[in-house]
């Protein structure tokens, strides 16, 4: 379909230009970099609307559905690690983390080359599979031996790690750090809605350690009310039925 509508543009587009009188020299150069210009702006736009399927709209079982669409009609490319990625990042998020662990630790790390942001995204991943699934000594490892060779930060990769150092407080049982580090993140960064949630979700369960119940009751509401398909929604559902009850 895309073939055949840039077929027709550059043909347009040509017989517009060679209409003026410009030479058919110039004429090929300023059609070729109009439609490739064109190309490169609607890949951007296609690849922005793939991603907030899960980061925006919260809806990771959509994501996994054009993430195995695309991957059948890519192939076997030699990025096709990213597809198994992005693959275990919707089971994640949907809460099933075994599945997710399965699919990264299937992914050959060779394939990584020299992108060194890809390879960082992919170790924040498997380390909080090993986090949630109580496989806190190997997530130990990964944190003290990969992150320090992490590829420089741009600022969505070091929210992604500042996150992550939040969330490594929680899991180690250490509350009063997780509850700071998290609560001064979610104020520094513009995240997408998907992580916010994340974070509001982890600080609404430490409210309750806290036992400031209203505070966590609105945070819970919150992921309710926004959080669509992800899996925190059950959980915030779970934790806040039991609040109410817990105040009757």
């Amino acid at each position: 379909m895309y073939s055949i509508l840039f077929f027709v543009l550059t043909l347009i587009i040509g017989l517009a230009l060679n209409s003026t009188g410009i030479n058919l020299v110039a004429t090929i150069v300023i059609t070729m970099v109009a439609v490739f210009s064109l190309y490169i702006t609607i890949a951007m736009i296609r690849q922005r609307k793939y991603i907030n399927q899960l980061d925006e709209l919260c809806d990771p079982e959509k994501f996994l559905e054009s993430t195995m669409k695309q991957e059948g009609i890519t192939g076997n490319c030699k990025n096709s690690y990213l597809f198994t990625i992005n693959t275990a990042v919707s089971h994640m998020e949907l809460g099933d983390y075994m599945t997710g662990l399965k699919l990264l630790e299937s992914v050959d790390k060779d394939q990584f080359g020299k992108n060194k942001i890809s390879q960082t995204v992919y170790y924040i991943d498997l380390m909080i599979c090993y986090y949630e699934l109580g496989m806190i000594e190997k997530a130990e490892q990964l944190f003290e031996t990969v992150l320090p060779l992490a590829a420089p930060y741009n600022n969505k990769l070091k929210q992604s790690i500042d996150v992550l150092i939040g969330e490594r407080f929680y899991y180690l049982g250490r509350y009063e750090e997780s509850y700071e580090h998290l609560s001064k993140v979610v104020k520094e960064y513009q995240m997408c809605k998907r992580r916010y949630l994340e974070v509001i979700f982890r600080l609404a369960f430490m409210d309750e350690l806290k036992g400031d119940m209203d505070k966590a009751i609105k945070r819970y509401e919150k992921v309710i009310k926004f959080g669509n398909k992800l899996g925190i929604v059950n959980d915030a559902k779970d934790r806040l039925n039991k609040l109410n009850d817990i105040k009757e």
